[in-house]
């Protein structure tokens, strides 16, 4: 799945310790006013009608008007809605889907990739989690741990993708896995795993 195909904007979060409030406190509203940031920042808002404009020329925000009124969006928010919109139709999914972040987190798991995987967390406790402590444990239920282990590695240092990989469980299931790189304004973004059980097919 290429991110690229959703629109989503590159976002840099850089911004001084004067923007990081305002910047914060939009992310958190959503669609916003300087008025009803000021309310939340606690400062003014003619303060605040400068700070969005300044994130607005750094392109980390939008503005439309509604009316006399000038709206403020943050890209952080839009990034999040269209994950959001991903994660509700994954979460209904009978396939195993996992979405790991560049920085090294787990940023979604649905709950048949809890029972694939045999995990006792619920897919929201496995939310933040470190990737590399993640894949340590869900390689052990792999066949063959080691060339499993080793081959996912290969796959992410690479930064290829990989698709229709047959894999062995220890539970005697046969899973169909693709690991695919999720690519955001043509910057690294995260992967998606996604596992199949294909034990009947083979069976056929």
């Amino acid at each position: 799945m290429d991110a690229k195909m959703l629109q989503i904007p590159q976002v840099q979060v850089q911004v001084s310790h004067r923007l990081l409030p305002t910047y914060t406190a939009l992310a958190n509203l959503g669609p916003a006013t300087a008025t009803q940031v000021s309310k939340m920042t606690g400062r003014c808002r003619a303060f605040e009608s400068k700070n969005l404009n300044e994130l607005l020329s750094m392109g980390l925000v939008t503005k439309h008007h509604d009316g006399h009124a000038q709206v403020f969006k943050s890209k952080h928010y839009l990034l999040q809605t269209a994950f959001q919109r991903f994660y509700t139709v994954f979460s209904s999914m009978c396939d195993a889907i996992l979405l790991t972040l560049d920085q090294g987190t787990i940023e979604f798991a649905n709950e048949a990739f809890c029972k694939y995987f045999d995990l006792k967390e619920s897919p929201a406790e496995l939310k933040g989690l470190k990737t590399e402590e993640f894949i340590e444990r869900i390689t052990k239920s792999y066949l063959n741990l080691e060339e499993q282990t080793s081959r996912i590695r290969e796959i992410i240092n690479k930064g290829q993708e990989a698709r229709d990989e047959e894999v062995a469980m220890k539970n005697g299931k046969i899973y169909l896995r693709e690991l695919v790189p999720i690519i955001v304004d043509e910057k690294p973004f995260g992967w998606v795993w996604q596992h199949i059980d294909i034990t009947e097919r083979k069976k056929k």
